[in-house]
């Protein structure tokens, strides 16, 4: 909601002007739901040339003029219900900013089909925090960079981001400013009156620079992307809520949208790149749009009674979309977070749901299969030196030693698993 934001702090500064030059008494902008901007302007006239004078006084917004709609409401004809309701004239802190309706977020919804993506796109989920989801996708993206992949990461952990720990982030000043997922998303919908070669020009020609960061050579021979969740640095944290208010997680299209601009931006194909998302964890809407967009969703579970409801939760949505024809490979990976050290704990959790709640049919039994190519289980050794990524203690040093040397094996032997043809 970044341009949004922006065009709205000229808005108000020119009512201001008109305000003290007795043009207009007052005026309230209301941003509606689907990014437009509803302007209600009181005045002693309904005189358009207030309007020919708001673009004058600030020239820049006429390149946003379609998606202005501007009412002149004449103080004649208002009574003082009408005044109270529209510029609660008896509210002394009176908000001239109006943000609306908001959306809620919905628990799953029906999957719909999977959707064409412009690469291999990979969605790490798990049901609790803590279990090493981020970690495990932060070590993936630096071996198959390393492995000649180009990889971008996103964060679609929108309510608790989780890559200020890692690529480097808290050690770059230049990483802070940058604007993510949410507000790249919301800019879009703002900028789509003006069409798809303004779009081109303005918006996708900006991922490189203004929504994502590249991962420094110290940590990666590769290119790895990181695309935030979003600009929720302290200092525009407001803005990031209220952005995350409107932004529709439910939305396939958007992310979809957002994936084929990717494309553009930097060149990815089907054969050489590779999307991985970190997901939000628990039963989410995020999830379900993320679970259509993926071609392989990576679960990651503790063997505690917390984690066991999340992990029936994805081996229902797998074999309900199995049973319908919906192709989606899934992997279970059991947590390197943990203490419990029986490595066949997730396999025998997920064994004995199959077996109550199925009665082991052809479904089950190809989740269950033994084949190595078909196997939807992993176990990772415990890597206690992962734990120090992101400490205050460790340095930039350290942290690039850590990432080049921990888990290397266990990494190579998934990713052989996962992507033969690395």
């Amino acid at each position: 909601m970044n341009l949004i934001n922006k065009t709205i702090e000229k808005l108000e500064a020119v009512f201001q002007e008109l305000i003290k030059e007795c043009i207009i008494d007052n005026y309230v902008i209301t941003v509606q739901l689907y990014i437009a901007l509803q302007i209600k302007l009181l005045a002693e006239n309904d005189d358009e040339k207030i309007i020919l004078l708001i673009f004058e006084k600030d020239s820049s917004l006429l390149e946003y003029r379609e998606m202005i709609d501007i009412a002149i409401l004449e103080k004649k004809d208002c009574d003082e219900d009408d005044l109270r309701l529209i510029f609660e004239t008896d509210n002394k802190n009176f908000n001239h900013k109006n943000f609306k309706i908001r959306r809620s977020y919905n628990d799953l919804i029906d999957l719909p089909e999977t959707v064409e993506t412009p690469c291999p796109v990979v969605t790490f989920y798990s049901y609790k925090g803590g279990v090493g989801r981020t970690t495990l996708l932060y070590c993936m993206a630096l071996y198959l960079a390393n492995r000649g992949k180009q990889v971008v990461v996103i964060d679609c952990d929108f309510e608790a981001p989780g890559f200020t720990n890692y690529f480097g982030y808290r050690f770059g000043s230049e990483t802070q400013i940058k604007n993510g997922l949410v507000e790249y998303v919301l800019d879009r919908q703002f900028l789509a009156p003006k069409g798809e070669n303004y779009i081109q020009e303005t918006l996708i020609s900006q991922i490189p620079s203004s929504y994502s960061y590249k991962v420094g050579s110290e940590y990666t021979r590769g290119d790895i992307r990181l695309i935030k969740s979003g600009n929720y640095e302290t200092n525009n944290i407001i803005s990031y809520l209220e952005s995350l208010a409107r932004f529709d997680v439910s939305n396939v299209e958007n992310f979809k949208q957002f994936l084929c601009d990717l494309e553009k931006a930097f060149g990815l194909t089907q054969d050489n790149s590779v999307i991985l998302i970190d997901s939000r964890t628990g039963f989410t809407d995020t999830f379900s749009t993320l679970y259509v967009l993926s071609q392989l969703v990576i679960g990651v579970f503790g063997t505690n009674a917390q984690n066991i409801t999340g992990l029936e939760f994805l081996v229902d949505s797998f074999l309900k979309n199995k049973k319908k024809g919906i192709e989606k490979e899934i992997l279970f990976i059991k947590s390197f977070a943990g203490n419990d050290n029986n490595p066949d704990a997730l396999y025998d959790n997920i064994k004995d749901y199959i077996k109550k709640e199925y009665n082991v049919e052809t479904e089950a039994n190809f989740l269950l299969s033994d084949n190595p190519h078909q196997s939807r289980f992993f176990n990772f050794k415990k890597h206690d030196e992962l734990a120090k990524i992101g400490e205050e203690s460790t340095t930039k040093e350290v942290e690039i030693k850590i990432a080049k040397e921990t888990i290397i094996d266990d990494i190579y032997i998934l990713n052989r698993k996962l992507f033969d043809k690395t």
